[in-house]
């Protein structure tokens, strides 16, 4: 994800959240990123990675 983020038009003023904690659960995100568009609008984006053996396209 550093890779995806330093090679992106991410804003650099953006927030990053990784392995998020959410309140009151024991439930975690993995990646978060935070900021505001053009507008002063707030947005987020939520990254939910998966631990995949393969894919489809590799599978024998």
């Amino acid at each position: 994800m550093e890779r995806v983020i330093r090679n992106s038009r991410i804003a650099d003023d953006c927030g990053i959240m990784i392995e998020y904690n959410i309140p009151v659960t024991s439930k975690r995100v993995d990646f978060i990123v935070t900021g505001q568009d053009d507008a002063g609008y707030n947005n987020f984006i939520i990254v939910e990675l998966k631990q995949w053996d393969f894919s489809k396209s590799n599978r024998p």
